[in-house]
């Protein structure tokens, strides 16, 4: 019998969907038994008490006043030190919660662990499965986080509660200063409404999309840059370590010196750092990054900032601004103690091509939108939920999760226009959004914008 923990985040009181996809794994896998772990405020009891009534051997709510604020790092500890006496032989954990967005605990809680890493499952069974970067054998002990793939079951209306644990600091035992915020590395400054890309839409009509189109393809490429208005002689740090490759330009902005590093492992980067004596280090956010930095930093217990859009400095410390609260806000975060580590989103180069984004929205008219693109030289993209619900294949996926692109013409087929794409889009010279809902937000961060089905922009009609 196979013992497997899943570890679910219950923010207000709700199990996000990656975590709930990982916890579907779990009880939909045979000769298992399964226990829920989840560090949330004793107002989530209540959905602790209903993850009971699915089928779960116990249901821990890890809940303590003096836990609140944790960052990743802090949470993870935490985490680790429930699940070593639990002593499974899977973790499963959703790739990231849907309020956070830095899917940093998984690789965190494996490494803390001392458990292998496996992470973006886009299946789940015992032996082998499929992941965003590969398919792998799962060897026990090991941390697996799973990508939105399942639908949580809803609980039998014959089912019956059963009562859940509570394990407070008094059990766990750490002191006051190593959790919540006074133990947390990586602390939010300041933070402000995020109006970034707003524009000024002329709403017209479908038929006149692809004369606007070649019309946009012969104006001067003109974005406004994210550095006006900064101080030209701004002082810089004296050294900053990249890890791989990327972001010889976001370096060279902020410091003197920039080191360059191509180690791949955690064992690699963890020693050269330490050999090296460096306290600034950041990595290309993509899919590898985003699993190994958590690690590093779990490794040396250091806070990490994840997906920043930007870095600044005064000349002593580093400080990183990324989205957050789901991309509402803009946070400045710091990271205190000797070493500052971020992943670092990559501007796009800006290019002179048209892009075809493919929201959820454009369902059932893919074949006649790619058909469209085809014929007049555009190149595909796609939102978040575009490509979690299989419509498009990851690798085009923009946005705070995506790539960053910076075409002279970006057409937004569908898409609602929610800050976690538009991060990745706003550069674009001119946008076109085509959304049937005219209260779409995309319409905000448009120079054109069609409020019709899409059927009618090309004269086609939806798949049956």
């Amino acid at each position: 019998m196979i013992k497997i923990v899943v570890a679910v985040k219950l923010n207000q009181g709700e199990i996000g969907s990656f975590d709930g996809a990982a916890l579907e794994c779990a009880l939909s896998t045979k000769n298992t038994r399964v226990n829920v772990v989840s560090m949330s405020p004793s107002s989530a009891l209540v959905q602790a008490e209903y993850i009971t009534r699915l089928g779960v051997e116990e249901m821990i709510l890890i809940s303590d006043e003096a836990f609140k604020g944790s960052d990743t790092l802090v949470t993870a500890k935490i985490l680790a030190r429930v699940v070593q006496k639990l002593n499974p032989d899977i973790v499963l954990c959703g790739r990231q919660s849907t309020d956070g967005d830095t899917a940093q605990v998984p690789a965190e809680l494996a490494e803390m662990l001392g458990y292998r890493f496996i992470p973006y499952a886009m299946d789940f069974a015992l032996d082998e499965i499929q992941t965003r970067i590969g398919r792998y054998a799962v060897e026990t002990p090991c941390v697996i986080s799973i990508e939105r793939i399942k639908e949580l079951r809803f609980a039998s209306y014959k089912s019956q509660k059963k009562e859940v644990t509570i394990i407070d600091n008094s059990i766990l035992g750490f002191e006051k200063n190593e959790v919540g915020e006074k133990g947390s590395p990586t602390r939010v400054l300041k933070s402000f409404l995020s109006e970034s890309g707003r524009r000024k839409c002329t709403f017209v009509s479908a038929v006149d999309v692809e004369e606007i189109i070649k019309n946009a393809l012969n104006k001067p490429f003109s974005v406004v840059s994210a550095d006006v208005g900064r101080k030209k002689d701004y002082k810089k740090i004296k050294r900053l370590l990249v890890v791989g490759e990327g972001l010889q330009g976001v370096a060279e902005d902020v410091s003197e010196t920039v080191i360059r590093f191509d180690g791949i492992t955690v064992d690699e980067i963890c020693s050269f750092i330490q050999r090296s004596g460096i306290k600034n280090v950041i990595f290309k956010s993509n899919l590898q990054n985003r699993a190994i930095a958590p690690a590093v930093a779990a490794r040396l217990n250091a806070g990490l900032c994840a997906d920043c859009i930007r870095l600044e400095t005064d000349g002593e410390k580093l400080f990183a601004y990324r989205p957050a609260a789901t991309g509402k806000i803009i946070a400045k975060i710091a990271c205190e103690g000797e070493l500052f580590m971020a992943t670092v989103r990559e501007a796009g180069e800006t290019s002179n091509d048209i892009v075809f984004g493919i929201g959820y929205g454009a369902n059932g008219y893919l074949p006649q939108i790619k058909a469209f693109a085809e014929r007049v030289g555009a190149k595909l993209a796609a939102s978040r939920k575009a490509v979690d619900n299989g419509l498009m294949p990851y690798e085009t996926q923009t946005g705070l999760t995506g790539k960053i692109i910076k075409p002279k013409v970006y057409v937004a087929w569908g898409i609602s226009g929610k800050i976690q794409h538009r991060t990745g889009t706003e550069n674009s010279g001119t946008v076109i959004a085509i959304n049937k809902d005219k209260n779409a937000e995309i319409f905000d961060y448009a120079d054109y914008g069609v409020v019709e089905d899409i059927k009618n922009v090309g004269g086609f009609q939806k798949d049956t």
